[in-house]
C-alpha cells in the first residue's frame, strides 16, 4: 500500500500529495496498460479516479490540452474547456461528471484506430458474463458500505427504513452516526448500483441500479458487444460510456 506522494516518487522522481491516480494515454493495448488510483475508501471519489485514468488509457488525455504526437492523428482537447464539469478536468471531482465532446471524440478514434483493436477482439471470454446465476454474493452490502463512508466515527449504523420517502426500498441509503455532542445524525445517501434493495417475498434478487429497484440483469452486454453496435455514430457511443 502505497500514499499518494509515494506513488508520484515512483512514477515522476517527485511527489505531490493531491495526486488521485496515473496511467499512459493510449497505452490500453501496449504493456503499459496499468493504472494506478489511490484509494482512500471514499468509494465514489475512488470510482471517478479510476474512470478518468481508464479514459486515459484509451486516447483521451485532459481538457483543454494539445494532441499527443505519439498516438498518429490523435486530435487532442484544445477545444474543450479545463473545468471541473466535465470527468477530464486536471482538477479533482468528487461526483461522477459526464465526458466533454472532446473526450468523447479522442475515445471513438482510439477504439476505431489500429491501437484499440486488442479492446475489440472476437476470442471468447474465459469466464462467463456476470449473471444472477453465478452471482453468489450481493456486490454491495450496505453496512459495510455506510462504515466506509463514515470510517472516521466510532458508531456507524444502517438503516433499512428509516422513513417512508427515504428507505432502501427506494434506493436510499441511510447511515446513521454520533456527532461530537452525542446525537444521532441520519445521512441520507443515493444507494450505490448492486444494492440488494428487495423484500423477502420477493421471488427474485433486486438490487438499486441508477437509484432504482429492479431486478438484477441476467447477463450484462459486453464492452465489445455494446461497441460494435454502437461504434458507427460517436454521439450513440456516449451512451455506452457515462
Amino acid at each position: 500500500v502505497y500514499s499518494s506522494s509515494e506513488i508520484a516518487k515512483f512514477s515522476f522522481g517527485s511527489g505531490y500529495p493531491t495526486l488521485r491516480g496515473s496511467s499512459y494515454v493510449g497505452a490500453a493495448c501496449t504493456n503499459y496498460r496499468g493504472a494506478i488510483v489511490v484509494d482512500d475508501l471514499n468509494i465514489e471519489k475512488t470510482a471517478t479516479t479510476a474512470a478518468h485514468e481508464l479514459l486515459h488509457l484509451v486516447g483521451a488525455t485532459h481538457d483543454g490540452t494539445e494532441p499527443y504526437q505519439h498516438l498518429p492523428n490523435h486530435r487532442g482537447a484544445m477545444d474543450c474547456p479545463d473545468d471541473k464539469q466535465h470527468i477530464l478536468s486536471t482538477t479533482t471531482n468528487e461526483t461522477m461528471p459526464p465526458l466533454s465532446t472532446c473526450t468523447r471524440d479522442q475515445v471513438v478514434d482510439f477504439l476505431k484506430s489500429k491501437n484499440g483493436t486488442c479492446l475489440l477482439n472476437i476470442e471468447p471470454r474465459k469466464y462467463p458474463p456476470l449473471s444472477e446465476a453465478n452471482l453468489r454474493n450481493v456486490l454491495i452490502d450496505p453496512s459495510r458500505h455506510c462504515r466506509l463512508l463514515y470510517k472516521e466515527h466510532t458508531s456507524v449504523q444502517y438503516i433499512q427504513n428509516y422513513s417512508e420517502a427515504h428507505n432502501i426500498q427506494s434506493c436510499y441509503l441511510v447511515c446513521a452516526t454520533i456527532n461530537a455532542d452525542g446525537e444521532k445524525e441520519h445521512n441520507v445517501l443515493p444507494a450505490p448500483d448492486y444494492t440488494p434493495c428487495g423484500v423477502p417475498e420477493d421471488k427474485k434478487t433486486k438490487v438499486c441500479i441508477n437509484q432504482m429497484c429492479r431486478n438484477h440483469p441476467l447477463t450484462p452486454k459486453t464492452i465489445r458487444e455494446r461497441l460494435q453496435k454502437h461504434i458507427s455514430s460517436p454521439y450513440k457511443v456516449m451512451m455506452f460510456t457515462n
